[in-house]
């Protein structure tokens, strides 16, 4: 979990039967993304603070300072979430406390379809603002041979890496 406010990160799933490979031909979903062989996804990720041009993003996006949002997460953890989060490459990710957008942004940068809900108007305002540029932000996620296209009929983890 992120260092900065101790922020709890839960990954739910319901339990299957069979192998996870029949779980994914079935519902394509039920594990997280390896992002090789063998080096599956770990519970520990690179650590580092928010980059200073992602904050400037977010505050150009809301100038008020009073109002700013105090947890941007960086778009290179963001996107390493989403993509071990949708093993197949398909699904939509869900992000129901928006705020900031870093999540929705990181899901789109990858192509993803995602939907943030987000009940504070001026966070859902930032997010709106700052969603499309932080999608233009670099990271070595998009440079990994994992991301690359998938074949839509696989049903297995291995496919995939």
């Amino acid at each position: 979990m992120p260092r900065v406010w101790w922020e709890p990160w839960l990954v739910y799933r319901k339990p299957f039967d069979n192998r996870l490979r029949d779980n994914l031909a079935e519902w394509e979903t039920g594990g997280l993304r390896r992002e090789s062989k063998e080096r599956p996804f770990t519970d520990l990720l690179e650590d580092g603070k928010t980059p200073k041009q992602e904050k400037k993003i977010v505050q150009e996006a809301n100038p008020n300072e009073e109002n700013a949002h105090p947890n941007l997460k960086p778009q290179y953890l963001m996107r390493e979430l989403c993509h071990a989060s949708l093993p197949l490459q398909t699904g939509t990710i869900l992000d129901p406390f928006m705020g900031s957008g870093a999540t929705i942004a990181g899901a789109e940068s990858l192509g993803y379809d995602a939907v943030g809900i987000e009940i504070d108007e001026t966070f859902y305002e930032m997010a709106q603002n700052a969603i499309p540029r932080l999608t233009e932000v670099s990271t070595p996620v998009e440079e990994r041979e994992d991301l690359e296209d998938i074949q839509p009929d696989t049903a297995s983890l291995d496919d995939y890496t």
